[in-house]
């Protein structure tokens, strides 16, 4: 490994559109010792052209074309391919600030943290968001003991502490993953981030937290990935819980603690997907819906977990009802409502997001 050499790691898919934009906020970083690794997971759009394009033009680029995977494979084949000291993971579709990988090598440098979070901005309909309701306010060093305290408050309210549950906007030390293997799951499509940050973290003595807005993040709520990736897996949210509860439980965490978090949070899960199974604009056959709705209200984990569901404001409380009943028809109609009324609720809230920043275009204009 170089030492001080971050290699960014992008796995790319059919991302013509956004990928330049992505590629340059890499390459235009103030810290320039960087080795950028785009992996072509089998693009048929102009993506993976694009790609050998930059890396004739910029030495630091190396580029990988693979047959379609996903996601998951497509970062493993970055992280075996990668050279650096440090691993950072970059989507496609979105993009890093200038600053991001110095900030965040020098929080590393200062504080020998194992892992380095910033700050991030989401982008939803065209228009940026500074929403940083699920991080911390202000600059925080974690220690062990504050990670695992994080994760239980995560598992009775998985909205909040968002840290565990992407990849992305992270600076990892590529020794820890290498030599533990702590490598992404390609058989999961939903829930793999969860997944490999958690088997991380318990290798990590310390995260360091930068408020920075760092990265930028394109939000696609009930994306069609997303979608196929819940159609392939619907129960792929236990891997995820069955790697906190070997963390939490590692870390001397009492068994009917964490027994009841792991509970609490699998019914979340389980009514979240079960909603994401009605997405905006997407046609999907009442029969397959009804089939996966059934796979997930019928596993047994799941009943034998609904004892330890502890409702937050705005959580569902008649489904559980619902699923203890196997009343999987009278599911399938509640969750439909409820994905057409976070809609209807969202709509609005985007719209006056949208009028806001206009207005603040329109006050700079003059």
């Amino acid at each position: 490994m170089v030492p001080g050499l971050v290699s960014i790691v992008v796995p790319v898919y059919n991302s013509e559109r956004h990928l330049a934009s992505c590629i340059e906020s890499a390459i235009g970083q103030t810290y320039e010792n960087i080795g950028l690794l785009l992996i072509d997971d089998g693009s048929t759009d102009g993506s993976g052209k694009l790609c050998d394009d930059y890396a004739r033009r910029d030495s630091r680029i190396h580029v990988e074309h693979c047959s379609n995977q996903g996601p998951a494979s497509a970062r493993n084949t970055g992280i075996a391919r990668s050279n650096g000291e440090f691993l950072f993971f970059l989507d496609s579709d979105d993009r890093i600030e200038k600053d991001a990988i110095r900030l965040l090598t020098e929080s590393q440098k200062r504080t020998q943290a194992d892992l380095v979070i910033g700050d991030f901005t989401i982008k939803r309909f065209g228009v940026e968001d500074a929403d940083s309701r699920f991080l911390f306010p202000q600059d925080t060093l974690l220690v062990r003991e504050d990670v695992i305290a994080r994760t239980l408050e995560y598992l009775k309210k998985p909205t909040a502490y968002a840290f565990l549950t992407y990849v992305w906007g992270k600076l990892f030390r590529a020794s820890t993953i290498k030599d533990n293997h702590v490598l992404f799951n390609p058989e999961l499509r939903i829930f793999e981030d969860i997944d490999l940050n958690v088997r991380y973290l318990r290798y990590a003595d310390s995260v360091s937290y930068i408020k920075n807005k760092l990265y930028i993040y394109t939000s696609y709520p009930n994306t069609g990935a997303t979608v196929s990736g819940i159609h392939a897996y619907p129960l792929g949210y236990t891997p995820a819980l069955n790697t906190i509860r070997t963390f939490l439980s590692a870390s001397g965490v009492p068994a009917a603690s964490v027994q009841r978090e792991i509970g609490n949070a699998h019914v979340y899960f389980a009514i979240r997907i079960m909603i994401a199974l009605f997405p905006r604009g997407q046609r999907i056959s009442l029969w397959k819906t009804h089939r996966l709705i059934s796979t997930i209200a019928n596993d047994p984990d799941l009943r034998s977990n609904l004892e330890y569901y502890s409702p937050a404001n705005g959580d569902s409380r008649i489904i559980p009802q619902l699923v203890r009943l196997k009343l999987t028809a009278i599911i399938m109609a509640v969750c439909l409502y409820k994905a057409r009324k976070r809609r209807r609720s969202a709509a609005p809230a985007a719209a006056q997001l949208y009028v806001s920043k206009q207005g603040e275009l329109e006050n700079a204009r003059f």
